[in-house]
């Protein structure tokens, strides 16, 4: 087909489709919170695919106040729609200025250049970042996939743009709400500031690779951290569960170590699975097979269900199960 004969129609399934998980950066928001977005030379890249043929005229910018306010005409296969972009003509202080890229000028004309895109519908998806009162079911389940879509980014990426993962960030800023229909943010902080401060436990920390004559493996110097990760995890878990740092010190002189960062992936799990069960134990007086039970179904089931990344699944799991019925959970697990 010539480019010619394709109608605006035929581009809405290209054009509205999602970006690539690792393609979105985040940005924060006024009055605290962040939210995903996606760089205009990406939206520009994207459409150079879809329809190489696009035309763009921008008016002269003009200063309004404190903004720089920029009109922009794009034109999609003879359709043509309008964008308003602005920006901050000077900032009141040095440290703001200096995190701005390009000129005001530039920020408003690229500003204006996703608001016209916005308005073909590349990345109108991202408007369902909100904590609106009340959703439709039909918003419900496009945010869930979209906080489940955007669980798939990397620890790499994350860790370039500052994300703490996606069910974090939703839950921090609001987007997920509780049975009463509040942000449940607010939930976990009455829930935090009204429960007890766990006393510190390390029995629930068994070791897993005693030799058959009981004595311990020790810990071998020079170890690589090859895992810097893992040292962020365990402070994450401990920071609720209130375990000692000795206690995870001994934990992974048992394993060969000296620190999580010195321990694989997949021994790690038995640390932060060992952490979780043990609170669950002090805090919610359930036996140590119900404990393991409840945290072996609920990192199961973010995994299988939700998609949700390792980086982030302890961290999941461990805000959930506070807010859980634990023990009725425990026996309808075990029948």
């Amino acid at each position: 087909m010539k480019e010619s004969d394709i109608k605006l129609k035929d581009l809405y399934r290209e054009l509205k489709a999602w970006f690539p998980p690792e393609e979105h950066k985040l940005r924060k928001l006024p009055g605290g919170g962040k939210w995903y977005f996606v760089p205009w030379q990406k939206m520009r890249d994207r459409l150079d695919e879809i329809y190489p043929d696009w035309e763009i005229d921008y008016s002269d910018p003009v200063q309004r106040g404190e903004q720089v306010v920029v009109k922009c005409h794009l034109t999609i296969a003879g359709v043509t729609r309008v964008g308003f972009g602005n920006s901050h003509a000077e900032f009141e202080n040095w440290e703001d200025e200096k995190k701005q890229r390009g000129t005001p000028e530039e920020r408003a004309i690229a500003c204006a250049f996703k608001r016209a895109m916005e308005q073909f519908g590349m990345c109108r998806y991202l408007d369902i970042q909100t904590n609106k009162e009340k959703h439709t079911e039909q918003e419900r389940e496009q945010l869930n996939q979209f906080i489940k879509y955007m669980g798939r980014r990397s620890p790499s990426d994350r860790r370039d743009n500052q994300d703490p993962g996606a069910y974090n960030l939703a839950y921090r800023n609001g987007w997920i709400k509780d049975r009463d229909g509040n942000p449940a943010k607010d939930s976990y902080r009455k829930f935090q500031a009204s429960k007890p401060k766990p006393k510190p436990q390390t029995a629930q920390l068994q070791p897993a690779n005693q030799g058959t004559n009981g004595f311990q493996p020790k810990p071998q110097l020079g170890l690589p951290d090859l895992y810097p990760q893992h040292n962020r995890l365990v402070k994450d878990i401990r920071s609720i569960t209130g375990h000692q740092p000795q206690s995870i010190v001994d934990w992974c002189q048992r394993h060969g170590a000296q620190r999580p960062s010195q321990v694989p992936s997949d021994v790690i799990e038995e640390l932060l699975s060992g952490m979780i069960s043990g609170w669950l134990e002090v805090t919610k007086g359930l036996e140590s097979r119900e404990a393991i039970t409840v945290v072996t179904n609920k990192l199961h089931y973010l995994r299988q269900n939700q998609g949700i990344t390792s980086a982030d699944i302890y961290q999941i799991a461990l805000d959930e199960l506070q807010q859980l019925k634990l023990k009725e959970a425990a026996l309808s697990a075990n029948n």
